[in-house]
């Protein structure tokens, strides 16, 4: 298991902001999909991400992008457009309890196998 002593938050409907966070020596870079963007940028942001992440991860950045949390009705299209490869991990913004640990791992499952 890694062990990510710094984590660099970076807003995920600045593509600027993430290729310029790609130069940092963060540990991992998390492109927030949640409390930095506001709800009309939201699909933007995701859209960013995705492109982002593929190129992120080339120049050898490790990329855990940060979700809405699963009682907003966001998570479920923050999932999809980032499970990839190239993606280390996921980070839930809030979790209430461990129904929605296993709702999320259920998530990820279903859509690993889509991508594989």
């Amino acid at each position: 298991m890694d062990l990510f002593r710094s984590l660099l938050f970076v807003p995920g409907n600045r593509q600027d902001m993430l290729a310029k966070a790609a130069t940092l020596p963060a540990d991992a870079l998390v492109p927030d999909m949640e409390d930095s963007i506001p709800d009309k940028e939201k699909q933007h942001a995701r859209q960013v991400i995705r492109e982002g992440v593929k190129a992120l991860a080339q120049q050898g950045q490790t990329v855990i992008p940060r979700i809405n949390a699963l009682n907003t009705g966001l998570a479920k299209e923050d999932l999809a457009a980032v499970v990839c490869a190239q993606v280390y991990g996921v980070t839930v913004g809030k979790i209430d309890s461990p129904w929605e640990i296993r709702q999320l791992c259920d998530l990820l499952d279903g859509l690993e196998r889509q991508a594989d």
